[in-house]
């Protein structure tokens, strides 16, 4: 399957362990080696967040992917959205807040 990776905006720092090219390059070689192109959201957020957490705990990790997918040029779209986090919740704690 081809895909093509474009960078979007980019901010980031000289000690962040996430660089670029290096971010690219893993998510490329996922989907190239995945036997159909195609990786589930979930997975692929797992997938980035097991390699950079084992790089480095002294970060936070973030990662959100959104797969957009149609079997035909004009027919009904499928929207596929994850959302994956690392993090030290006993040092960086977190806030759940409830909106009714």
């Amino acid at each position: 399957m081809d895909f093509n990776i474009i960078t979007n905006s980019e901010s980031i720092s000289k000690e962040s362990p996430i660089q670029l090219n290096d971010l690219v390059n893993f998510i490329s070689s996922k989907l190239e080696s995945s036997s159909s192109g195609i990786i589930d959201t979930q997975e692929l957020n797992s997938l980035i967040l097991k390699e950079y957490q084992s790089k480095s705990s002294k970060y936070k990790y973030l990662v959100q992917s959104t797969k957009l997918s149609s079997p035909i040029v004009d027919s009904d779209l499928t929207i596929s959205s994850n959302f994956g986090a690392i993090w030290d919740s006993n040092k960086d704690g977190y806030i759940s807040l409830k909106i009714e």
